[in-house]
């Protein structure tokens, strides 16, 4: 059975794919990520397409969600597999307000 959101349900399990995720970080769906994260249902610092959620909601520039995914553990120290840190793909990408998050988070 497939559930919204491409999730899928088993007997007695959900599982949560990280193109999914990466979604509802685009799509500013807050209840739908802390959901996932607060029921485990996918691992805060997984890396997608090479880099962690934390950086895919910088390059978005989704200061919220960059918020959301730290309260839940997000490693704001773990690069991409280029080599770059969240904060680098936020200035690179213009994202000042997810720069702006980091630098705060970091205070």
């Amino acid at each position: 059975m497939v559930l919204s959101h491409g999730q899928e349900k088993k007997p007695n399990s959900f599982t949560v794919n990280a193109s999914t995720f990466v979604s509802a970080i685009d799509n500013d769906e807050y209840e739908l990520v802390e959901h996932y994260l607060k029921n485990r249902l996918i691992p805060v610092n997984m890396f997608y397409e090479g880099k962690t959620f934390i950086i895919h909601a910088c390059i978005k520039n989704k200061p919220e969600m960059i918020r959301l995914l730290f309260r839940h553990g997000a490693d704001i120290t773990l690069r991409c597999e280029e080599g770059f840190l969240p904060e680098e793909h936020a200035n690179k990408n213009g994202s000042i307000h997810a720069l702006a998050e980091i630098i705060v988070i970091k205070a």
